[in-house]
């Protein structure tokens, strides 16, 4: 109701914003789940280092996109701090419900080496709060990069608009 009650009263750069913010979070969230499932299978490492460095070049579209389709660095900027809060919390939401549908599985040699130092009861207990601990440091560490990186991608974008010449 108060998302509903938020969008009704923005322009219409604004909802460009949202827009772009919205869809740049679902792919964001989409390379996470990616990159999760290549580290959880023994994925090429290649791929991992590639996914890893979409983020950044994602961020930056996102954020180059807001402030050009609304012509302002405002706008570039609304749309980049809703990218940051939007892939933070779906990157946790799937991160946290994986967890928890699987019970911390796969385990990993590593996993299976810590817990019989750990004292924990049981192997999966031991690995959802692993896995718990993990997605509550990316709910810190995605929209802080995703920020930075799509507020540098607003201010390249609003520095180069800025500097384009008008014609009357």
């Amino acid at each position: 109701m108060t998302a509903s009650m938020v969008v009704r009263r923005m322009d219409q750069a604004a909802l460009d914003a949202v827009r772009v913010a919205m869809a740049g979070a679902l792919v964001i969230a989409a390379l996470w789940i990616v990159v999760g499932v290549t580290a959880s299978f023994g994925g090429s490492d290649y791929l991992a280092t590639l996914l890893l460095l979409v983020l950044p070049a994602a961020s930056l579209t996102v954020g180059a996109l807001g402030a050009w389709r609304g012509g302002t660095a405002s706008t570039g900027r609304l749309a980049a701090v809703l990218l940051a809060i939007g892939s933070g919390l779906l990157v946790f939401l799937v991160w946290v419900s994986d967890t928890l549908l699987t019970g911390g599985r796969p385990y990993d040699a590593g996993m299976v080496r810590d817990f019989h130092g750990s004292g924990a009861h049981d192997l999966a207990t031991y690995a959802v709060s692993d896995n718990l601990g993990s997605a509550m440091m990316l709910l810190l560490l995605v929209p802080m990069l995703v920020a930075l990186f799509g507020l540098a991608g607003t201010a390249v974008t609003a520095r180069l608009l800025h500097r384009a010449p008008t014609t009357d």
